[in-house]
């Protein structure tokens, strides 16, 4: 009897396990259904994919082929277009036709000695500027046998510029910093650019306004003087020479990429704070057809008078205190706030430094 039960017993016990084993099972299938079986074959590591890098960003840079220009050169050497993902072109452009090119967005961005833009921007030029880069680039030469020996010498003669009128030069910004009208003080020459020496040569002029690489070989060799330089002028040794600018139509669209470009230019000019960098990057742009003028030696001799000091403080206040000391004198309009320009014209962002 006893026997019995406990075969029943175990009989029962029996059957709970199955039907707990069956229910478990189908729990299973349901949650984790067996995969149909593929038709591929395993991929292997030949198989494997990578995706393909982001096109590059197509940017035209317009330069004037000076030796002032390194920070353009530097980027393009360094590979810092390209690691920021910009497929750069540098043009070349005619100075007399810079402010045309980017603001008709001919080319995207250029540099600029800042005192050429002031006229033109108040007269509605649309461009953006972010960064103040570098100090020199300009300079007043006269003769060797000249007997004009400063600035004060130069009062009442006649200046060749190769800018309507004189403004705008470098030479304004020099003549203000010393107190003198330079619309009054001094008798203006306009010249072609290739015409500049010649016209020294012969006697046309007592003087002229030019960039100071191209002309430096002659100075070297004893041919021409200069009576004043940017680069070396106490007056204005803690302002900026040139803006970073860029077309307003190429802002409106691509504000990231603005911001990416400038971070761009700013790490190219803090690279160029060494002579040893100066050098490389001088010999670079000859060999490359970027530099236009002089020669490698004097250009690296030149260029170690420059100073790359970029931002945007000394931008603005380079440029505020040029465009006030121009309403002194009557050549801005008063009735013009500076601070509303520098409003419309700066666009500003934190830069890593």
């Amino acid at each position: 009897m006893r026997k019995s039960r406990s075969i029943k017993l175990i009989a029962a016990l029996l059957t709970v396990a199955m039907l707990f084993t069956v229910l478990v099972g189908c729990s299973k299938k349901e949650a984790d259904p067996t995969p149909t079986p593929s038709t591929e074959a395993p991929a292997t590591p030949d198989d494997t994919t990578t995706a393909a890098p982001a096109a590059l960003k197509p940017l035209k840079i317009g330069i004037i082929g000076a030796g002032c220009e390194l920070h353009f050169y530097t980027a393009e050497k360094l590979g810092l277009y390209e690691a920021a993902g910009y497929d750069v072109e540098l043009v070349h452009v005619n100075p007399a036709e810079q402010q045309m090119l980017i603001e008709t967005g001919k080319i995207d961005v250029t540099d600029g000695v800042l005192d050429f833009w002031l006229k033109p921007i108040e007269n509605g030029l649309d461009i953006k500027a972010t960064i103040g880069i570098q100090q020199g680039c300009f300079a007043v030469v006269v003769r060797e046998d000249s007997p004009y020996k400063t600035i004060a010498d130069l009062k009442g003669k006649k200046i060749g510029t190769t800018h309507t009128s004189g403004v705008g030069e470098y030479f304004w910004r020099l003549l203000l910093a010393d107190g003198y009208d330079p619309e009054n003080d001094f008798e203006w020459v306009v010249l072609e650019s290739a015409a500049t020496q010649a016209a020294l040569d012969s006697g046309e002029v007592d003087a002229i306004s030019v960039g100071d690489s191209g002309i430096y070989p002659r100075v070297q060799s004893g041919e021409l003087r200069f009576v004043a330089q940017m680069s070396t002028d106490p007056q204005i040794a803690d302002e900026t020479c040139c803006l970073l600018v860029f077309s307003s139509q190429y802002v409106k669209s691509n504000l990231e990429d603005v911001k990416a470009i400038t971070q761009v230019l700013y790490d190219a000019s803090i690279y160029l704070q060494s002579d040893e960098h100066k050098k490389e990057i001088v010999d670079y742009g000859f060999e490359k057809g970027l530099i236009l003028s002089g020669e490698p030696a004097t250009t690296y001799e030149i260029a170690k008078t420059y100073v790359w000091n970029p931002g945007f403080d000394i931008g603005i206040k380079t440029f505020t205190n040029i465009f006030k000391a121009y309403q002194g004198f009557g050549i801005i309009s008063e009735d013009v706030s500076a601070e509303k320009v520098v409003e419309n014209l700066f666009v500003q962002f934190d830069l890593k430094q």
